[in-house]
């Protein structure tokens, strides 16, 4: 034993030091799994039954032909000025299908007065 007072002069310790560090990590695991088959079949079958037709008139609505008759000055006014009046013997000819057809009119009206 060391007298009191000198037990750190002059010696050496030795000391061990330690740590800890927590380490985590994420792992995705599978927890369900679906699986989705296709079987292919083939079959034949006779049916035997009445067959109907519908016959349908179909008429052609000519924008190019309407909007020469838009007037004779041959597309030379603005369409803004004639729309309403394009609109209106448009509608009363071929009811509910201006918006339909407009755009298609206004063009021809603007090809004839290119002419």
């Amino acid at each position: 034993m060391r007298p009191e007072g000198t037990e750190f002069k002059d010696s050496e310790i030795d000391m061990a030091e330690y740590a800890e560090e927590a380490v985590g990590a994420k792992e995705t695991r599978l927890v369900e799994e679906v699986i989705v088959h296709k079987q292919v079949a083939e079959r034949t079958a006779t049916v035997e039954d009445k067959v109907r037709s519908t016959e349908v008139d179909v008429q052609t609505l000519d924008a190019s032909k309407f909007a020469e008759k838009l007037g004779p000055d041959g597309g030379s006014r603005r369409w803004e000025d004639i729309e309403s009046d394009a609109r209106g013997r448009w509608e009363a000819a071929h009811p509910g299908t201006w918006e339909k057809f407009k755009e298609s009119i206004r063009n021809a009206y603007s090809r004839a007065g290119k002419r």
